[in-house]
């Protein structure tokens, strides 16, 4: 498990319809084994994969709505010792999951489930993934061993080749709207005043947001959501102004730019394919301040003119 305690379907906001066609689909006995959750980062696709695990899993059946929490396999599961649950992600330090993972993954389901229960591999970012390591998940996820399910999550589909794509089962994780984000945020603990200049940059996502309130004050979270939105206007005394903002506390300034990169993306994301110019539009400025983020990295020594050239060509360009 990815960390300890046991994720229910009652701790998810906003996700009801989405866990709701899951289960039907498994009483039907139609549903798909191998699953990709699709949704931009921090809207809670880990989540629903942990309370999807913990709701197969639970020994009071599938007729129930959620995991009882009870149960010697809820248990397990909230100790992080349940044995017939593989999880996956990077390695600490690490962008990429190997082949050789890819390899434990299929050797894990291809034993032979517990009596009357189930096998469950989880990828987490599986845009992580290798070339290598996702053709080597492909035979596994067209035809799966019986009684074991593979779910994969992403914030970036476009990144998993086609094949892997198109033999899972495609479930969209959507943003949170304005108040069931303040609902989901206040049982975090933030209060409302510090949640409504949060919201704009958040965009519905829960993660999003818990990372910007430890980054970004409220008004500069304000100040970075007004310049996104008229970024289209903006001139260089808004664009200088902005990244003085930007490098007020100099050690969070990488930080505050992977908020942007991962706000525009999201754009790009929510925009295709209804408006095609304005998502490959944010996709390019996403783009642009990556590379931007890298060079400052790698030790760069004039930052704000870097990023003052970077915004102004984000500025003139057009869908």
């Amino acid at each position: 498990m990815p960390r300890a305690g046991l994720t229910r379907f009652a701790d998810l906001v906003g996700l009801d319809s989405v866990h709701s066609t899951l289960r039907d689909s498994v009483r039907r006995g139609q549903a798909a084994q191998s699953l990709l959750l699709v949704g931009a980062e921090g809207v809670g696709k880990r989540s629903l994969a942990r309370a999807w695990v913990a709701w197969l899993c639970c020994q009071q059946g599938h007729e129930v709505s959620d995991a009882c929490g009870e149960c010697p396999a809820c248990i397990q599961l909230a100790a992080g010792t349940y044995p017939d649950v593989l999880w996956i992600a990077p390695p600490p330090g690490k962008r990429e999951i190997s082949i050789e993972r890819a390899r434990e993954l299929k050797r894990f389901l291809a034993l032979a489930p517990p009596a009357g229960g189930a096998r469950i591999a989880v990828v987490e970012t599986a845009e992580s993934l290798t070339t290598a390591a996702q053709n080597a998940l492909l035979k596994t996820l067209e035809e799966p061993p019986p009684r074991t399910w593979l779910v994969l999550t992403t914030n970036a589909p476009d990144a998993l080749l086609p094949t892997v794509r198109s033999r899972c089962q495609r479930v969209a994780v959507p943003p949170l709207p304005p108040d069931l984000m303040r609902e989901a945020l206040l049982r975090h603990g933030l209060s409302p005043e510090e949640i409504g200049p949060l919201l704009p940059l958040a965009q519905g996502s829960v993660g999003r947001a818990l990372k910007l309130r430890e980054i970004v004050s409220g008004e500069l979270a304000r100040t970075i959501a007004e310049f996104l939105g008229t970024i289209d206007r903006a001139r260089y005394a808004a664009i200088a102004r902005f990244v003085e903002e930007l490098n007020r506390d100099d050690g969070a300034l990488e930080a505050r730019l992977q908020i942007m990169i991962e706000v525009l993306r999201t754009q790009a994301l929510e925009s295709w394919p209804e408006r095609p110019g304005a998502s490959r539009l944010a996709l390019a400025r996403a783009e642009a301040l990556f590379r931007a983020w890298r060079t400052l990295r790698e030790g760069y020594p004039n930052r704000s003119l870097l990023l003052e050239s970077v915004l102004l060509e984000m500025a003139k360009a057009q869908p």
